[in-house]
């Protein structure tokens, strides 16, 4: 594969700079994760959420876009997998940003919690 992405049968699969920068995208998306995790921040959660999310959905409509227009046979199983375990993650960290939001709101005092809930009335 050269560094334009062209093979020898003369079919494009992506260059080597277009995997380079997608690796550098989920990088910086993963140190996100990190440091809002770390700090207990939930705008950077939220932010990892949404950008994973918009990841999850080019990276999915990609590989159908490559199968369909090349002929690319993808084993949906195999395919499957990756894409269920990212839907999960996304629900982790999901759930642990509104259980932040939870103890933020148990800090507060003017806030009444009732506990075995994750509602918080006010």
């Amino acid at each position: 594969m050269s560094i334009i992405g062209q093979t020898s049968d003369g079919r494009g699969r992506g260059s080597i700079l277009t995997v380079l920068l997608q690796f550098a995208v989920h990088a910086f998306v993963a140190c996100a994760l990190l440091h809002g995790a770390r700090t207990e921040s939930r705008g950077v959660l939220w932010a990892y959420i949404w950008a994973r999310s918009v990841e999850l959905c080019t990276d999915v409509s990609r590989i159908l876009l490559l199968e369909a227009v090349f002929g690319y046979a993808t084993p949906y199983l195999l395919f499957l997998i990756p894409v269920a375990a990212l839907i999960l993650g996304l629900f982790v960290v999901r759930s642990y940003a509104y259980q932040l939001k939870a103890k933020a709101n148990l800090n507060d005092p003017t806030v009444e919690y009732t506990p075995g809930t994750e509602e918080v009335q006010a």
